[in-house]
């Protein structure tokens, strides 16, 4: 919805784990840092061939950590991110509602071990997953917006 609303592509991270990696989350077990770091260049790579490509896109991806933020903004230096922040309960009610290839609900306490939340030199936004998607498209869309104008002209 967001992609759309921007105009946009949107690819969803998932896409781009290796074989190795679908496997492992498949049999229920979670991934570590060993198996992230070349998924998460796999990322960062792709948005930089779509910023190379002057084409936007929105990326759904769980970079969790702080670190793992840097690795795509090494591709991406203005990457602007979404933290989609919510309790545990509602993203596992979300969860067992779709129909995921290898993301068993089992793995998600382990995602939310490691998460961090963006932080305050994070070029970003957090968003209360809790809102109807509309209001958080919204939330968004006026972020990436607001971010896209230089901070001498937006102070004014």
């Amino acid at each position: 919805m967001l992609a759309r609303e921007l105009d946009f592509t949107f690819c969803d991270a998932d896409s781009l784990h290796p074989p190795e990696n679908v496997e492992r989350m498949a049999a229920g077990y979670p991934l570590g840092d060993v198996e992230r770091w070349p998924w998460l260049e796999a990322v960062g790579r792709y948005l930089a061939d779509s910023r190379t490509a002057n084409r936007g896109t929105v990326m759904a991806c769980s970079a969790l950590k702080h670190s793992y933020r840097d690795a795509l903004r090494r591709h991406v230096p203005d990457a602007f991110f979404v933290f989609l922040d919510g309790p545990m309960s509602v993203v596992h009610q979300r969860i067992d509602g779709r129909n995921h290839e290898f993301m068993p609900p089992t793995l998600l306490a382990s995602q939310y071990l490691s998460l961090e939340p963006l932080a305050e030199d994070e070029r970003g936004i957090r968003v209360d997953i809790e809102e109807s998607p509309v209001r958080i498209v919204d939330t968004v869309r006026s972020a990436v917006a607001a971010a896209a104008i230089p901070p001498a002209l937006r102070d004014r």
